[in-house]
């Protein structure tokens, strides 16, 4: 056990030297990064969330948990409550207020 988790974060760490050095060489630009920030935070992640919950969820599982997302939107829905009204107490301006909001 110890060493299947040991060479799954040694790839991690591999690849994360491999981009290092790359962008150190100068291969990889300020806006490539970027632009791979994106494409993993936009493309892949969901995939991978969507692959997580394919393979390993159940109908027991998901009675098990059914609260967790329900909680999640009331935590989402009474974060924007306080935001929205804090930022009319502070006096925001439109831009100022959308940042804050979102």
């Amino acid at each position: 056990m110890f060493f299947q988790i040991l060479s799954k974060i040694s790839i991690l760490f591999i690849v994360l030297f491999m981009g290092a050095l790359a962008r150190h060489r100068k291969i990889l630009t300020a806006e490539s990064t970027r632009a791979l920030a994106q494409v993993v935070l936009v493309v892949t992640l969901p995939f991978l969330y969507f692959h997580s919950l394919a393979t390993q969820f159940t109908p027991e599982l998901f009675r098990a948990i059914w609260v967790l997302p329900v909680f999640a939107v009331f935590l989402v829905v009474i974060a924007y409550v306080i935001a929205t009204a804090l930022s009319r107490f502070i006096r925001l301006d439109s831009p100022g207020k959308a940042t804050f909001i979102y």
